[in-house]
């Protein structure tokens, strides 16, 4: 055994026999035979943690001859006793054990090395164990050293070579899966144990299986857990067996590879497990989630005499989530003002208010529709894109491009190409997109031009921001419209919102974007735009203008379109505008001025 991992013999005995000297009595008036220095033996040592070592002190007098003296003694790691026995702590260092003699004012030390010893192999017991299927069975395992002493506390890993056979966990506990054999190995510091362990198992045949809960009542989309339990004769729970898991009626419930039930229809279904053809049932209900609530969307239309709109009604459950696949049912309060047929669609036959009611088990939601006659108006017809310069008017001292808020009325027609509603831009046949410029109109939208045979499906969009195109729905034509766009800007950017079929603000499109300089020239452009004239008229009739330099709300929008001016002064007004007659009629003076020669048709008839 080396002196790393224990104390020579010659040293302990060397130990034992200096504690058991007696050394004679010096008189302590003479100087010679004073004690002048405290000696530990031995000076070093090194100790394994937890081992225990007996230490011994005596005086060394003046004239060199050895003494005995009284100590007390200390230590700086482990603990060490009033004789001198030393315990090592369970830590590894370096630490010293000190002998003290108060009266002499004298102490002396010894370094104590405490260093771990090496696993170098791994004792398991017991070498082999045989168990039936699902019994377990202990093992313990000892690292040892290169003598054969045991280390405890050493972190052991424990490791199965079949674990289908036989598994093992962290502890050393063996289960017995199925039939076969495994070698259980357990490892500490790099080493192994070299005791194989062999299992052998016997598989008990499954008798009966037993799925908990023996019902399931389930609403639609709900998920529910079964569980299958393989049971041997005598109705003992077997594991390690596998189970499968099948529905009678997957249209009403499925159920996954873990007995996880999900209930997709109304009805009923039984779900089977079964292992080594043994199975077992469980009944599962499937019931509706019943509506707690419906909602009506939009919640109101204004409509003119002989016009439509469109109501969506949506069953909800009591947590405002949508439920699909419900019966509903509508109906009008008032048929001479509005009908509506199964699908929501709302036809005004007279001028008034109806109430809109959509039912779904039990349960209502409803939408206001007011009929409104029809009134004369005037607007201009813009002829789209044809062989002519220009056809457009303009404002060549407009407000700044933000805050602004715009109101007014359209009734496009398709075309191939183009449109311009209107812009706000910089004023020159060159198109710098590094200014500040918007605008809000169709758009052929994906591609112009279509791929052939195809046709281009016009958006609204927004066209802004670095010449980026912001799209929204698809255009319905031949239809009016009442469109409204509200745009400002502050420190993170500009901000844009397009409402293209008011007063139903979900129809809108959004864009926030970056903050570019100001046009150098800039003018607002009706009808069509200088960097392209003539290739983006707008084909359609356009009137009900209104424009105010303040980013209105919502409601002050409701009330400016009601009634122009009563809470904003617009900063240009024509509702009923004529190509003699464009002349801002707020009051205001911002009078606009047409481009070139040609002129947009005059528009006359009914609008809401």
């Amino acid at each position: 055994m080396t002196f790393k991992h224990a104390l020579s013999s010659g040293l302990l005995a060397s130990v034992a026999t200096l504690a058991a000297c007696e050394f004679p009595t010096r008189n302590p008036s003479d100087l010679t035979h004073q004690v002048v220095r405290v000696i530990v033996v031995p000076e070093s040592l090194s100790l394994a943690p937890a081992q225990q070592f007996r230490f011994a002190a005596y005086g060394r007098t003046a004239s060199g001859d050895s003494t005995g003296v009284a100590v007390s003694w200390t230590a700086s790691g482990g603990s060490v006793a009033p004789d001198g026995m030393f315990t090592a702590d369970t830590a590894v260092g370096d630490f010293q054990v000190s002998a003290t003699s108060a009266p002499l004012k004298l102490s002396a030390a010894s370094l104590v090395r405490i260093r771990r010893r090496p696993v170098a192999s791994v004792t398991v017991t017991p070498a082999s164990v045989s168990l039936q299927g699902g019994q377990t069975a202990q093992l313990a395992a000892m690292p040892r050293d290169s003598a054969g002493n045991a280390l405890p506390r050493r972190a052991v890993t424990w490791a199965s070579d079949n674990p289908n056979a036989a598994s093992v966990d962290g502890t050393g506990l063996v289960t017995a899966n199925a039939g076969g054999s495994a070698t259980i190995t357990a490892t500490s510091e790099g080493q192994s144990g070299s005791a194989a362990v062999t299992v052998a198992v016997t598989t008990v045949p499954v008798a009966t299986v037993s799925v908990t809960p023996a019902s399931l009542s389930l609403t639609v989309g709900q998920t529910g857990q079964l569980t299958a339990t393989p049971q041997d004769v005598t109705g003992a729970p077997l594991t390690g067996r596998v189970v499968t898991w099948v529905s009678s009626n997957t249209l009403v419930a499925t159920v996954n590879g873990s007995g996880l039930v999900t209930a997709k229809a109304a009805g009923s279904a039984t779900i089977t497990a079964t292992s080594e053809s043994r199975s077992g049932g469980a009944a599962v209900t499937g019931t509706n989630v019943p509506v707690a609530t419906v909602s009506v969307t939009p919640a109101s239309l204004s409509l003119t005499v002989g016009q439509t709109g469109q109501l969506t009604a949506t069953p909800q459950d009591a947590s405002g989530a949508p439920l699909t696949g419900r019966v509903v049912t509508w109906a009008s309060s008032n048929t001479a003002v509005a009908m509506v047929n199964g699908s929501g669609l709302v036809t005004a036959n007279a001028a008034g208010s109806a109430t809109i009611t959509a039912t779904s088990e039990g349960q209502g939601g409803s939408a206001t529709v007011t009929a409104m006659g029809a009134t004369a108006a005037t607007g201009l017809d813009f002829p789209g894109n044809v062989s002519v310069p220009t056809v457009r008017f303009e404002f060549t001292s407009p407000f700044a491009a933000y805050p602004a808020t715009y109101i007014w009325r359209v009734y496009p027609r398709q075309q191939a190409g183009y449109y311009t509603s209107f812009f706000h831009a910089n004023n020159s046949s060159n198109f710098n997109n590094q200014y500040q410029y918007y605008g809000f109109h169709p758009y052929p939208y994906p591609t112009y031009p279509p791929p052939p045979g195809t046709t281009a499906v016009q958006e609204w969009e927004i066209s802004v921001d670095g010449g980026a195109d912001i799209t929204g729905d698809p255009v319905v034509f031949n239809r009016w419209y009442l469109q409204v766009a509200v745009v400002y800007k502050d420190g993170s950017g500009t901000h844009h919102t397009y409402y293209w079929d008011w007063p139903d603000t979900t129809h809108q499109i959004h864009w926030d974007g970056s903050l570019y300089a100001a046009a150098p020239n800039p003018a607002i452009m009706v009808g069509d735009n200088p960097w392209n004239p003539g290739e983006e008229v707008y084909d359609g009739v356009m009137r009900g203008f209104q424009f105010y330099d303040a980013a209105l709300t919502p409601s002050q929008i409701a009330q400016e379109i009601a009634a122009p001016g009563s809470v904003r002064q617009p900063w240009y007004l024509n509702l009923n505008p004529t190509p003699g007659d464009i002349s801002d009629k707020s009051g205001s003076g911002h009078h606009p001025s047409w481009v070139g020669t040609a002129r947009p048709a005059l528009w006359t008839g009914s609008v809401p």
